[in-house]
């Protein structure tokens, strides 16, 4: 039987930017050096077996070809710890050493946290600035309306079982060439289409539907505003959706895993921070900070308009409770860095073994299955694959509510503080089916 191409490749967490990512900033082991960079030995091994699964059907069926999509699932770019103008020097070196276009046609990219303002970006280029562009008069494409950005634009990828396969992104007109500025940090070696949050692969005949996303927000920090505000907005927010989860939630991601990312010494300090938490040490700046926030706050409650007998006992009074807010925020801390390799860590996203056995994750991704419900209500969803959690889960069957049950698949990542990293990558076969990749055994 001949050999078939799979549809696509399926990978997350590739973190360009990280020092522990695909990227290293010197010779470490695990890392191969590719001119004036050092890769990750895994994601070479990886491109010299789709090499020699290329060079297969070469053979068999003459050509040069091509994978069709490269599925990156969030967190490819890593602007919460380096600045962008650093991001994008480094993703250009990158994508010319490892040329991905030898091997594939285009590279669909789904944000994740640590990029996600790559997707504010896209919308703000493709609603606000190319429309206001052509008012200007530098364009004369197109209409001249500034757009509402849309928060959510999942793709749809429609397989026939025998190969065939059609691309949609929602609000975006074929043919999709990746006229967008993410092709310009691949040195436009490679198009790059951008959907956020879901991929949904449609099985032809109702065989069946896979949600691909990144899974931020399948973790209580990446919900914190929506679970927070939700409740108090019953009346503009009549049914939480996938729109309202990303609109609600935007300013926090933004903040965290973007605008502390670009201000200089403040980014230095709190990757040092971040990276001593996730290695469940207790950051000597933390101290710090909670003790600058206790002089702030103790600094802003005066009672001065009080008679001097009540003024002194609000300050000895609010003193100490102060003091108990600041140790036990402080003990908190220590607690959950000592358990920075465990379920009940600080939200870092990293060291987390058994995401899939918390049940609170479990419940959380059960009712991100019902917005995609909602937003797909024709679908019959049966595979599940998110990445974010740096941690490979090979094809798990995990029942949900209502008497469902997902086939889960994590791709792992490429980036870890080891040398080695937990990197399973996955294939949409040409059945539309998704599962591990075995050399040219897929």
């Amino acid at each position: 039987m001949p050999l078939r191409l799979p549809i696509a490749f399926v990978l997350s967490d590739v973190h360009l930017g990280d020092d522990h990512g695909v990227l290293a900033p010197d010779h470490r082991t695990g890392y191969q050096q590719i001119g004036d960079i050092w890769v990750r030995t895994a994601l070479l091994e990886l491109l010299a077996s789709i090499d020699r699964m290329l060079e297969k059907v070469a053979a068999e069926q003459g050509g040069a070809p091509r994978i069709p999509y490269l599925v990156v699932a969030g967190d490819l770019w890593d602007t919460a710890i380096r600045n962008l103008s650093d991001i994008a020097l480094l993703s250009r070196s990158f994508f010319e050493a490892v040329e991905l276009e030898k091997r594939f046609e285009q590279m669909l990219f789904l944000p994740g946290n640590h990029d996600h303002q790559i997707w504010r970006m896209v919308q703000t280029e493709t609603c606000v600035i190319r429309p206001l562009e052509r008012i200007a008069g530098r364009s004369t494409q197109g209409g001249d309306k500034v757009f509402d950005l849309p928060q959510v634009a999942n793709a749809r990828l429609d397989v026939d079982g025998t190969g065939g396969h059609t691309l949609d992104i929602q609000g975006v007109r074929p043919p999709y060439e990746g006229h967008v500025f993410t092709t310009g940090l691949t040195g436009g070696r490679l198009p790059v289409n951008v959907a956020y949050p879901n991929l949904y692969v449609c099985r032809s005949h109702g065989a069946g539907t896979a949600i691909v996303t990144h899974g931020h927000f399948l973790q209580a920090a990446w919900r914190l505003l929506s679970d927070v505000l939700g409740p108090a907005l019953a009346g503009p927010i009549p049914a939480m959706d996938l729109f309202f989860l990303e609109l609600l939630n935007a300013p926090l991601t933004d903040f965290v895993n973007y605008s502390l990312g670009q201000v200089g010494p403040l980014s230095s300090a709190i990757d040092r921070i971040y990276d001593q938490i996730r290695d469940g040490q207790m950051p000597p700046e933390l101290d710090l900070l909670l003790s600058s926030l206790r002089t702030v706050v103790d600094r802003e409650l005066t009672f001065e308009d009080e008679p001097w007998p009540i003024e002194r006992i609000k300050e000895l009074a609010t003193d100490e409770v102060l003091s108990l807010h600041i140790h036990l925020i402080r003990s908190q801390l220590r607690f959950s860095i000592r358990n920075a390799k465990g379920t009940r860590a600080l939200p870092t996203g990293r060291h987390e073994s058994g995401f899939l056995d918390d049940a609170g994750n479990r419940t959380r991704i059960d009712e991100y299955i019902k917005l995609c419900q909602r937003d797909q209500p024709d679908a019959t969803f049966d595979t599940f694959v998110f990445g974010h959690t740096h941690e490979a889960v090979r094809g798990r069957a995990v029942s949900f509510s209502q008497g469902t049950t997902m086939t889960m698949w994590n791709p792992g990542s490429l980036a870890s503080e080891s040398a080695d990293c937990d990197l399973l990558p996955l294939v949409i076969a040409a059945d539309g089916t998704i599962r591990a990749f075995e050399g040219g055994r897929h």
